[in-house]
């Protein structure tokens, strides 16, 4: 199983799916690094606030 699979099952299930870093993906949401995705986790788990709007969308991925 790839990313992208996993991507796909989780997009198809009504979820969030989010590539972290850079190239082509089926992901619906794409944070820039690693660094990126584990501050925005903390401040989520920190404040409760809904991640639901992490990071830009991914060129050419499903709506």
């Amino acid at each position: 199983m790839r990313d992208e699979d996993g991507f796909a099952a989780v997009t198809e299930l009504g979820g969030i799916a989010i590539k972290i870093g850079r190239g082509e993906t089926g992901a619906g949401r794409r944070i820039a690094s690693v660094d990126a995705f584990d501050a925005a986790m903390n401040g989520w788990l920190a404040d409760g606030s809904d991640p639901g709007g992490w990071g830009e969308p991914a060129a050419g991925a499903p709506g």
